[in-house]
């Protein structure tokens, strides 16, 4: 696992800018960062213009956590399942996402919607 992480962090810092990987302004679907308040790892501003970068996305700051939330307090995993329950999916149905036209062939939407 240590070994996976430091490969993810040194392509993050190798990266440097994130735009020359993916145009984050193309993502259609619902998006939920969750950030915790005493993350030493990423900061808080970049976190908040990659919120403001992608369309419908929605930023969660979780209070006395850092970079591990969940691994930090348990009952974090609670906000994943809040998080999951507030997506308009039905099971093993592809999201429905912005900019997509639902069609009567398209069962990814509930019929309330």
């Amino acid at each position: 696992m240590f070994e996976a992480f430091f490969q993810h962090g040194s392509t993050v810092v190798s990266v440097r800018d994130l735009d020359s990987m993916v145009d984050v302004s193309n993502v259609q679907c619902k998006t939920i960062l969750v950030y915790g308040e005493n993350d030493a790892i990423v900061d808080l501003a970049d976190v908040r213009f990659l919120a403001s970068q992608i369309p419908h996305s929605e930023l969660r700051i979780i209070k006395d956590v850092g970079h591990f939330l969940h691994l930090e307090k348990e009952e974090l995993l609670d906000v994943y399942d809040d998080i999951l329950s507030s997506l308009d999916v039905i099971p093993g149905k592809r999201p429905y996402c912005f900019g997509d036209e639902p069609t009567l062939s398209t069962p990814s939407f509930r019929a309330n919607s």
